[in-house]
């Protein structure tokens, strides 16, 4: 990662990422990388998770932000359960990015407001 700020208490650790810019890149240049800040990057990342534990005969879903973590409910099938976290967590980094767009590069911000 890569430290850019103005001040010490703006600080925003930015992570060079290969994956966004071009599908299956395998090569790190400015030409084919992006600087997504962290906690973005990290969002988006955490697709892996998904959301969602048994707990007894129902699903548990929940979501870990940069706020904390946000209980979604608990429902009756994890195919429900899995449809509502999928659900949150786009609108949730769609939202990351609309509110700090400000970090982001024009590019950076083109390519990722299409998730």
């Amino acid at each position: 990662y890569i430290n850019l700020s103005k001040n010490s208490s703006d600080e925003i650790k930015y992570h060079l990422d290969k994956d966004f810019k071009i599908k299956g890149n395998k090569i790190y240049s400015l030409s084919t990388c992006l600087l997504i800040p962290e906690f973005i990057n990290t969002a988006i990342i955490r697709d892996n998770e998904t959301g969602v534990r048994q707990k007894g005969k129902n699903f548990e879903t929940r979501c870990s932000t940069i706020y904390g973590r946000v209980h979604l409910g608990t429902f009756n099938s994890y195919d429900e359960a899995k449809k509502v976290y999928d659900e949150y967590k786009i609108n949730y980094i769609r939202k990351l990015i609309q509110d700090h767009k400000e970090y982001l590069s024009i590019d950076t911000y083109q390519i990722l407001s299409q998730i």
